[in-house]
């Protein structure tokens, strides 16, 4: 009998180990499903009518900041001054800074891994961030600047890039005020 009950006990280990492998692996499973469906909502947010828009005004953005130094100052009056032209960059502004933010939320919350988290953030999407974004930050709300370009900072630090890159990135950045 001993024997009997020894046996059975084992064939229930063997059983319990096998039920929680399988479930290691529906937890896995489940896992890469959600953060699939995640990227694929980011995709789509990203490739939005309104995102393409917005983005297009930021490279326009970039391109007059270099062709006019002055840009930027007269950027943050107009704004300040509810210029109609100056509110629209700065919604265009917005929605690309509130992606990015959350883009890092999502991946810090462990929603997404480093590779997803890598492939939403191109080289491209640092060089607007840092060459055009946290400049119309700067100007716009210094008081608030250091904390926006902490998530930043958190967002490169995290996305995988080569220290190449990353110095690069870095040399176009606006000093804090």
């Amino acid at each position: 009998m001993d024997q009997a009950v020894f046996g059975f006990t084992l064939i229930m280990v063997v059983f319990a180990g096998i039920a929680i492998g399988l479930s290691w692996w529906s937890v896995r499973a489940t896992r890469k499903a959600v953060q699939g469906q995640l990227f694929l909502e980011i995709s789509k947010r990203y490739s939005s009518d309104d995102m393409a828009k917005s983005l297009g005004t930021i490279y326009e953005i970039k391109d007059l900041i270099k062709s006019n130094p002055d840009w930027l100052e007269n950027y943050a009056r107009d704004r300040k001054q509810g210029a109609t032209i100056a509110l629209e960059n700065d919604r265009c502004r917005r929605m690309v800074v509130h992606f990015f933010h959350d883009v890092l939320e999502i991946y810090d919350l462990k929603y997404i891994d480093k590779s997803i988290l890598h492939r939403l953030c191109e080289y491209s999407s640092f060089d607007l961030m840092y060459s055009v974004l946290e400049h119309m930050n700067a100007v716009a709300f210094p008081e608030d600047y250091a904390k926006g370009r902490e998530s930043y900072s958190q967002l490169l630090a995290k996305s995988g890039k080569p220290d190449k890159e990353k110095k690069e990135l870095e040399s176009i950045r606006p000093a804090l005020p």
